[in-house]
């Protein structure tokens, strides 16, 4: 028999498990209600953590950065060898190869450099000073400036004198590090030792002054450049265009333009110097010194080219006097070729002056077909009030070209004016209308456009709705 103490301790137990039960199931049962009322986010979650996953494996590289050693190793074996690098004969490995090979391994730059002091030691028949050159000139491509300037100060060490090609290679490094005070202390080194500059060293030193705007500097080297390369007499470019365009702006910041074009007379210029020199003295109102570019730019071709006209006119505009001779010149050319911008400088010449005169000849010998030329016409005529000859422009030269809708606003509503003040009303009803119905045409166009993007996002909303809908179903 059971006792009443055995009855009720079975009671309290299994009130208890069916307590913990009941816990359980109601923690399931929540557990099951969040998942599944969460489930599209659950479902976009792991959706994207799938995208990430595969991003991440596409990107991954085919083999790792040891793999890829390995196999640098073994297209050149020679570098596992057991002796060291520096001791290997020089017909199996150059000096070029070694110094790379140690650089890549992070050795340190003195060390790197102490390295190749032994390897030409050991090497001295191989290692003159003509091959390491051409070692150190690949190598200036590789390597940072300070490391080519401890391998260039260990060669005395090595038991080699540095030449001329020596220093221009290093130059160039200090050139392409833009660091002119490594450029200045090599050229005192080349002066102690009584080394002469080469023509190459001499523009690398130009050029390191022109990276400082140091104008005397570079202007200096220059002249030591111009003088070597009148005695070779040879027909190829002193400098590159861009080194000429550097002096200009230099000069022209500096305010010694008129020391740039002394030094200039007698040199081929490129027309884009002389435009850029005539745009200086535009900017700061020289019309002296643009006539002594004009001498410069005439020395160089007989007929100047639109580009140097248009120059020429702005900058000598503050003396109409030297302007207008300047723009007589132009019309007094044969034939109808003129560039817009060269027409666009007269009209604005022409502008101030109110030149009706001149206008007219341009626009008989050119013969506008564009747009912004023609517009241009047409506002001067306005501004000095000769609105019939502005309405003649706009139906002898701009009506066959485009429509009044694609005409600037401003520009449509001052021929109408014109057309009225000159009592061309039919050729403003005729401009008002066309306005009317191409605006409304416009219109429609965009309304049917907007009905086309409206019917598009409403595609797109069902598309969405029906792929959430398969979502759901599915998670």
């Amino acid at each position: 028999m059971i006792s009443s103490a055995q009855s009720h301790k079975m009671q309290l137990a299994s009130l208890v498990k069916q307590t913990t039960m009941s816990a359980d199931v109601d923690l399931a049962q929540f557990v099951c209600d969040f998942v599944l009322s969460n489930r599209l986010e659950f479902a976009m979650f792991f959706s994207a953590m799938l995208g990430y996953g595969i991003l991440f494996c596409t990107r991954l590289p085919k083999f790792s950065v040891r793999e890829k050693k390995q196999e640098v190793l073994m297209e050149q074996p020679l570098y596992v060898s057991l002796k060291p690098v520096t001791e290997l004969p020089a017909a199996t490995v150059s000096l070029f190869q070694v110094v790379k090979t140690m650089w890549s391994d992070k050795k340190d730059v003195q060390l790197l450099a102490n390295h190749m002091c032994t390897f030409i030691q050991n090497h001295p028949d191989e290692c003159n000073m003509s091959s390491v050159n051409d070692s150190l000139e690949d190598l200036a491509v590789l390597l940072e400036s300070n490391v080519m300037q401890a391998l260039f100060e260990v060669l005395p060490h090595a038991g080699l004198k540095r030449d001329q090609r020596t220093f221009e290679i290093l130059l160039k490094v200090h050139v392409t590090a833009r660091d002119f005070y490594e450029i200045q202390a090599l050229v005192a080194e080349m002066d102690e030792s009584k080394m002469p500059l080469s023509s190459r060293s001499v523009f690398f030193v130009m050029k390191g002054a022109l990276q400082v705007s140091d104008f005397e500097q570079a202007l200096k080297y220059f002249k030591i450049l111009r003088a070597s390369w009148e005695d070779k007499k040879t027909t190829e470019a002193l400098v590159p265009q861009s080194i000429m365009l550097s002096f200009v702006e230099l000069a022209g910041r500096e305010k010694k333009l008129g020391q740039l074009v002394q030094e200039f007379r007698g040199l081929p210029l490129p027309e884009k110097t002389i435009d850029t020199m005539l745009a200086t003295c535009a900017g700061s109102h020289g019309a002296v010194m643009a006539k002594s570019v004009e001498s410069l730019a005439r020395a160089q071709r007989e007929t100047l080219l639109d580009s140097t006209y248009s120059m020429l006119i702005k900058a000598l505009s503050p003396r109409p006097k030297l302007a207008r001779a300047i723009v007589e010149e132009v019309l007094a050319r044969e034939g109808s070729a003129f560039s817009p911008d060269l027409a666009l400088v007269v009209l604005d010449f022409c502008k101030d002056a109110a030149d009706v005169e001149v206008v007219e000849r341009l626009l008989r010998q050119m013969k506008p077909k564009q747009v912004n030329v023609i517009a241009a016409f047409i506002w001067f005529y306005i501004r000095i009030e000769k609105f019939d000859t502005a309405c003649d422009v706009y139906e002898l030269d701009m009506q066959p070209l485009c429509s009044p809708y694609e005409i600037e606003a401003s520009l449509r509503e001052s021929i109408v004016d014109a057309a009225v003040l000159s009592g061309r009303s039919q050729l403003a009803e005729r401009l008002l209308a066309k306005s009317r119905s191409e605006s409304s045409g416009c219109l429609a166009l965009v309304t049917q456009v907007g009905e086309a993007f409206d019917s598009g996002i409403e595609i797109i909303a069902r598309w969405n709705a029906l792929v959430s809908y398969w979502v759901v179903l599915i998670f």
